[in-house]
């Protein structure tokens, strides 16, 4: 009787199998539910960056480009180097963005505010002029494209490669000069260029100088025999309405082999007022005559020969080769 009332091992493990046939099933069904629920959160986007230079001269294609994806929302910017300016796949989270470019190959521009869309600044370094006023040296060449679309890059397929083009354009002015009528040259050993009332900023989201803003700005130039020449590249003059009553001033700084510093001033408002302000299209030579002899000075001799006791002046780029 009691081995008739022992239960069959056979029998009870088969109502165990099944259980674990049917947790097994439902893990798997569970697994293959969050699978599809994966899609339903952000993931890398695949983004093809190309660049238009139809804008951009030969002779002015930069090094490389930096390309800035900012979201819509708000956030540190996606960054990313294109070396030699060409095209590159990039991976960033899925959202709405806005995009500018700018080349990377450049020394004198500070960038401010460079996490922030609308208040992102090319600024250039302060300084002083040889009389001790306050200036801004000139940038350097700077090109780009600021977005005005945003791009959308949310609830993508999967396998998706989304197409961004940037057509890069000039954002600086290119000026040149020419002083005549001064008599004595061989006695300077050193010169800059002042200008005023130009702007020594510009907003790189809307390609736009800021309101209100006044600055003297400081470059280089040289000596061509009878000559004094130069140029630089400027952000353009400091106001928007053209009809204020400032004036900008040119200056040059003359610095002789004796240290003497020799200062001459011309109003060059017209000159750069008649060339209308399109974009940074534009190109000004500005031609200044004066009439005027550097006081002769020795050379060689006992009271020749240059101070060591004078201070250099601080160097200054000359950007444009004429």
């Amino acid at each position: 009787w009691a081995r008739e009332c022992q239960p069959d091992r056979r029998q009870t493990m088969k109502p165990n199998l099944s259980t674990l046939w049917l947790l097994v099933a439902l893990l798997g069904f569970q697994s293959c539910e969050h699978k599809e629920l994966c899609y339903d959160h952000p993931h890398d986007a695949a983004v093809r960056v190309t660049f238009n230079w139809s804008e951009i001269g030969t002779h002015d294609l930069p090094e490389g480009m930096r390309v800035a994806f900012y979201p819509l929302e708000g956030g540190k910017p996606w960054i990313f180097d294109c070396p030699g300016g060409d095209n590159r796949l990039v991976e960033i989270p899925e959202n709405r963005y806005r995009v500018l470019c700018y080349n990377n190959d450049t020394e004198d521009i500070v960038w401010e505010d460079s996490n922030e869309y609308g208040k992102f600044t090319a600024d250039t370094p302060d300084t002083k002029a040889p009389d001790g006023e306050a200036s801004c040296l000139t940038p350097d060449w700077l090109c780009g494209d600021h977005g005005e679309n945003i791009i959308d890059l949310t609830h993508l397929m999967p396998g998706t490669e989304t197409e961004v083009p940037l057509t890069p354009v000039p954002m600086v002015c290119a000026y040149t000069f020419e002083v005549n009528g001064i008599r004595g040259l061989q006695y300077i050993t050193d010169l800059r260029g002042g200008l005023s009332d130009m702007s020594g900023s510009l907003n790189m989201a809307t390609d736009s100088r800021p309101e209100d803003l006044s600055e003297s700005l400081l470059f280089g130039g040289k000596i061509d025999k009878e000559q004094v020449k130069g140029g630089f590249y400027t952000f353009g003059p400091g106001r928007h309405d053209l009809a204020h009553t400032e004036m900008h001033l040119f200056t040059l700084y003359l610095k002789s082999h004796k240290g003497n510093v020799y200062i001459l001033e011309a109003d060059v408002t017209e000159q750069i007022h008649r060339v209308p302000l399109e974009g940074h299209l534009h190109t000004v030579h500005l031609i200044i005559e004066f009439d005027y002899d550097v006081p002769e000075e020795p050379i060689g001799g006992d009271d020749g020969g240059f101070d060591p006791d004078v201070d250099d002046w601080e160097d200054v780029n000359e950007d444009i080769l004429l």
